[in-house]
């Protein structure tokens, strides 16, 4: 029974830590603090369905983040009310454990009457003499005095959570991180639970798919029974089992009646005893040898291993530290992924989507709220690669919530959304949910997260005690598809599903199709659409590769106007300069209406990163390979971005794309986080034409790509290296290029390079250089012409860039005369025209930043490290001047360069980056001032009036900035804690962008205040004229 009333002291507490707005305005639309017992009316149905969530939690309080977009509301923050003293310490810790196992929120608040204390859920209880603690997990304390309060809310309020501030923090580094989180040990433990149980399984000589279908089973039988453990119990004696849990059940080989019993009730094949096959079908004979063990045999071994036990005599149990009742159903859903493997050769290329990224994009794709389009639970949707079903099953969650909001809005919007009934939500599951994948055990998967998912959503009374129809119906070949994803598109059978869909929304495996006379895998497809469908991909897809073929043909599924949601792989579509790339990109933006792109390349090394492992046979044993060694499945670290279509084309639209920075948010899988400065438009002629637009997105944004254009061009004042050196120059091709390669064919001898020293690659960087002797008797695949390109005088430049630097080197003709060099590195000989070397070599040097941030925003290859590879082609393009030795750049260009070079590259790679440092008062918050100003002046300075800096506020976490218009010359003030008066501003100009935002802009007469937390990225002077430039596009829209 909930609570009537809030306690005084969490009342209190919460006050004092800026939990509570004191405008009623912002408590009515956006509650910061919402109470579980006394909601207040009108929430956002998003509320309501995390306050669900935290009252079977037990929290009294709940923290909410609020988001610009279509998440509208994420709670982060659980409050536990122990005034009373009703908490001892093993039960905070099983509160502990059932949070972290949920993985709702990372951060759970415990205050008393003496003290509050903030634990990290990110991490799991410990085990101590067989009781449970979260003492390791505490990561602040603190008493209720006054003074101390006050110390603590410099650490934790409710503005740095708003902000972000509170996680990105220093004193925060060590905490709620990813690799301690419940789906990484979880999975962890579930695998090595299925690895020790399947050994001992097959020494029986039983198949490992069959300890796997057990496990599979078992896994569901125990949630049912963590959720409903009454009801379970009952259905037991009413079905004469005799016992009253599962792990009884399997001790005294009652495992074939167990199952026997809840497939009858059940139904779905999900309890059923059904070995297939190669081709699919039926094997009685191991249907029946399986059974019979299922009769004779005890599983007291499973039992163990379900309770955690993974050595006999081992007394901790793993489950100690976890609550199996409140786990996701992701979470399992990853558990099972361990059983396909991914480097078999039709399921290579499969990447598992962690759940957070799936939330984002099902909240961008199925958005609920008020609105009549927000409430439609009738919308028919499928992934074409369905993996566990990770997807679908969370978009029948969301399908589920917009009926139960749909009926709340209808009852008037009651207290508490209306529960479904298992009819309903049967309903939904046949008419809406659909998947394809070709794995068998990825349908398998599938069907089973889509039941455990309904388990989930049907009270436990009505699920135990159902009897008018079978709770589960089978979903194979009606809902869920065993199939290749093309021969479902060209199948007679398959074609009622054409035009047919609302929603496709997935990501598909990522790699390139092989296309030879041994393996024609990509022309066997093609042929089979044109000839079957008569489909034919718009243009050759670039490199064969499978993600775009699935991109553009889920199109034909797909109803007018209908919509799709698709994990690319963001090299092969946006950044690429291979062969038919801006083809394909420029066929998908004509066809469809490409609205969003959601880019997490520099989420590479932390978004699907997995480790490799090893692949066990069907009993259980290391598979090896050709040459004896183990085979593991690859290790994933993956360049990805989201894409959203409407199947519609349109002449002219804006695509809004959308970067996500590498903050501890986005890495720790948190939240996603997107800052003002990440969101760029991008209008479908520049889509189409502007190849460059992408990556400087990642960089700086549209000042950066303008000034990478303009240095691209070749015109009377500048033009390419290679240009400058081949047509300026007249050197002769045989004088620029890469250096020799040794190899196994084709092989020469020579002499120049066997008898001089040599520049090898790995003995030069930005550092110097060691030149070395090579063996007289090596051979080479190719030498170039020796006699021209390694004469000196020699300009060398290795194919890499280190810090936003080159190796390279100048060597003339005075100590050596050739100096021979590998095929990593480009080398312009001069002996043609000496007069030249002199002059490149001052250009280039003269240019090396500038060529720098060209290469940085223009390389064919992505890197996230502080030193790549690049290719000849980057360098062939560095920009040469003809007027002068150095291209000229504007003021504000220069900024930009500085900038990208300085902090917004390197923060790729520095393990603390100094963009994310507090901003320097008199130097860089200054230096802000005056670009800001002189961009605004450059404009609207007229009749002696001008834009100064009149007042800067400092904040604990915040800057205020405030510009005057005027001619009367300001003197500035400098206030410091200045958060009241910063919260002043806010409060007398509020609105929703106050409270969602990081940065804001505040107009009033005559002047601009901007509102930014202190860290340097907010006030680089490259962002200075970004605001600038959002202001002068503000007052032209006011018509000033």
């Amino acid at each position: 029974m909930g609570k009537v009333q809030e306690s005084d002291v969490l009342i209190d507490v919460l006050k004092k830590l800026d939990f509570f707005s004191t405008d009623s305005a912002i408590e009515n639309d956006f509650p910061e603090i919402v109470f579980t017992a006394n909601p207040p009316k009108n929430l956002h149905p998003k509320h309501y369905i995390a306050l669900e969530f935290a009252e079977n939690l037990e929290a009294d309080a709940v923290y909410f983040k609020y988001y610009d977009d279509n998440r509208f509301c994420v709670p982060q923050v659980y409050f536990y009310d122990n005034s009373n003293g009703i908490y001892d310490e093993n039960k905070i810790a099983k509160i502990h454990r059932n949070v972290y196992s949920s993985n709702q929120v990372a951060l759970i608040v415990i205050i008393d009457k003496i003290s509050i204390k903030l634990f990290d859920t990110k991490k799991p209880v410990e085990e101590i003499d067989g009781k449970i603690s979260n003492k390791n997990c505490q990561i602040k304390q603190s008493d209720l005095l006054e003074e101390n309060i006050t110390t603590l809310k410099n650490y934790f309020n409710a503005k740095k959570l708003n902000s972000g501030i509170f996680w990105e923090s220093n004193e925060n580094s060590s905490h709620f991180l990813k690799n301690t989180s419940a789906y990484e040990k979880l999975v962890d433990i579930l695998s090595r639970i299925r690895i020790e149980f399947v050994k001992e399984f097959v020494k029986e000589g039983l198949k490992k798919d069959f300890a796997e279908d057990l496990l599979f089973k078992c896994i569901l039988i125990k949630y049912l029974e963590e959720n409903g453990k009454e009801y379970a119990e009952k259905f037991y004696e009413k079905n004469n089992l005799e016992y009253k849990s599962l792990n009884e059940l399997l001790t005294n080989r009652k495992t074939f009646d167990l199952f026997s019993s809840l497939e009858k009730h059940f139904n779905g094949g999900v309890f059923e005893i059904s070995p297939r096959d190669e081709l699919g079908n039926l094997d009685t004979e191991e249907k029946e040898r399986r059974e019979n063990y299922l009769k004779n045999n005890s599983l007291d071994v499973l039992a163990e291993h379900l309770d955690g036990y993974l050595d006999k005599g081992d007394q901790k149990s793993l489950w100690q530290e976890y609550s199996f009742k409140y786990m996701p159903i992701e979470l399992i859903s990853n558990f099972y992924e361990e059983f396909i493997q991914k480097d078999i050769d039709k399921n290579k290329g499969t990447v598992y989507t962690p759940s957070y990224l799936v939330n984002l994009l099902i909240d961008e794709s199925l958005p609920i709220s008020t609105n009549e389009e927000d409430l439609n639970e009738n919308v028919k949707l499928a992934d074409v690669s369905c993996g566990s079903g990770i997807f679908i099953t969370t978009a029948f969650k969301r399908l589920v919530q917009r009926l139960r909001i749909k009926k709340w809005v209808e009852e008037g919007k009651p207290a508490h959304l209306p529960k479904p009934t298992l009819q309903e939500v049967k309903l939904i599951l046949k008419n809406n949910i659909f998947g394809i994948d070709l794995h068998p055990t990825s349908v398998k998967l599938t069907k089973f997260s889509l039941q455990l998912a309904l388990c989930q959503l049907v009270p436990n009374e009505e699920l135990w005690t159902w009897n008018e129809d079978r709770v589960f119906k089978d979903l194979e070949n009606e809902n869920i598809f065993n199939k290749d994803f093309f021969d479902f598109l060209t199948e007679k059978e398959y074609k009622q599903f054409h035009n047919s869909f609302d929603l496709i929304i997935g990501n598909p495996p990522f790699f390139s199709l092989a296309d030879n006379k041994e393996k024609p895998e990509y022309s066997t497809i093609t042929k089979k659409l044109k000839q079957q469908i008569g489909f034919e991909f718009s243009v050759k897809i670039p490199d064969n590769q499978l993600a775009l073929m699935f991109l553009e043909a889920s199109s034909l599924l797909l109803k007018p106007k209908a919509n799709l949601c698709f994990v690319q792989k963001s090299t092969a579509l946006l950044f690429n300069k291979g062969k038919g790339v801006k083809e394909f990109r420029d066929s998908l933006f004509n066809q469809f209406h490409v609205h969003q792109i959601l880019d997490f390349t520099l989420l590479k090394k932390h978004l699907y990163k997995s480790k490799s492992k090893t692949i066990l046979d069907d009993f259980g044993q290391p598979l090896l390979d050709e040459k004896g060694k183990l085979q593991k499945t690859n290790s994933t670290s993956v360049e990805s971005c989201a894409v959203f279509y409407k199947k519609e084309k349109l002449e002219e639209y804006k695509t809004l794309h959308i970067v996500s920075r590498l903050l501890k948010n986005n890495k720790e899988g948190l939240s996603f986080e997107f800052d003002y400065y990440d969101f760029h438009e991008i209008s479908k002629e520049q889509a189409l034409n502007d190849e460059t637009v992408w990556r400087c997105n990642l960089l700086g944004g549209h000042r950066l790509n303008h000034l990478i254009r303009k240095i691209s061009l070749k015109n009377d004042i500048q033009t390419s290296l290679k240009d400058y050196v081949l047509n300026y120059l007249i050197i002769s091709n045989k004088s620029y290029g890469e250096g020799y390669m040794r190899g196994n064919k084709n092989l020469y001898n020579s002499e120049i390079i066997t008898s001089h020293k040599n520049l090898i690659a790995n003995n030069f960087n930005c550092q110097g250089y060691t030149l070395v002797d090579i063996d007289i008797n090596s051979k080479f695949q190719w030498t170039r012409s020796e006699e021209d390109l390694y004469k000196t005088p020699l300009i060398v430049i290795r194919e890499g860039i280190v810090k936003n630097n080159f190796p390279l080197h100048y060597f003339d003709d005075n100590e050596y005369e050739y100096i021979p060099f590998d095929s990593q590195i480009v080398g312009i000989s001069f002996h043609e025209n000496k007069d030249g070397f002199l002059k490149v070599k001052n250009k280039i040097n003269q240019n090396l930043k500038l060529n720098a941030l060209k290469t940085l925003s223009t390389c064919s290859k992505f890197f996230l490290g502080q030193s790549s590879v690049i290719t000849k082609n980057e360098i062939d393009n560095w920009t040469i001047p003809l007027d002068g030795d150095k291209i000229k750049l504007s003021f504000a260009e220069n900024i930009v360069m500085e900038d990208v070079l300085d902090y917004i590259y390197p923060s790729w790679y520095e393990e603390k980056p100094k963009i994310n440092r507090v901003a320097k008062l008199d130097s860089e918050l200054k230096d802000f001032a005056y670009i800001f100003n002189q961009s605004f002046n450059s404009i609207y300075r007229k009749e002696g009036k001008e834009q100064q800096l009149k007042k800067i506020l400092i904040g604990d976490d915040f800057y205020s900035l405030e510009f005057y218009y005027g001619s009367e010359d300001q003197e500035l003030q400098i206030i410091e804690n200045a958060d009241l008066q910063i919260e002043e501003i806010i409060k007398n100009n509020i609105s929703k962008n106050a409270i969602v935002n990081r940065v804001l802009k505040i107009y009033s007469q005559n002047s601009i205040t901007l509102i930014k937390p202190k860290n340097l990225r907010y006030w680089l002077k490259s962002i200075a004229l970004r605001d600038a430039d959002d202001v002068f596009d503000d007052m032209i829209k006011n018509g000033y």
